[in-house]
């Protein structure tokens, strides 16, 4: 028997990056930072893949102006 794949936490929504050396990622969902990828701890602690994951909506770019002729 095989094991899905796991969730990588940076494509998740929850997902974060703390800027704090001694506990650099984070879980909004969960509300947890951590030395390790939040995916990593949740199933070393429960056994499961993360149940919590929500993959990012895509990046829309933004609307670009056309050349507009400026009035005089």
């Amino acid at each position: 028997m095989t094991l899905p794949a796991r969730p990588v936490c940076g494509k998740c929504q929850n997902f974060f990056v703390a800027h704090d050396p001694a506990l650099p990622w984070g879980c909004r969902a969960f509300g947890f930072r951590a030395a390790q990828l939040p995916n990593l701890l949740v199933f070393a602690s429960t056994g499961t893949n993360c149940a919590k994951f929500e993959e990012k909506r895509p990046v829309m770019a933004p609307a670009t102006r056309r050349n507009v002729r400026k009035s005089a």
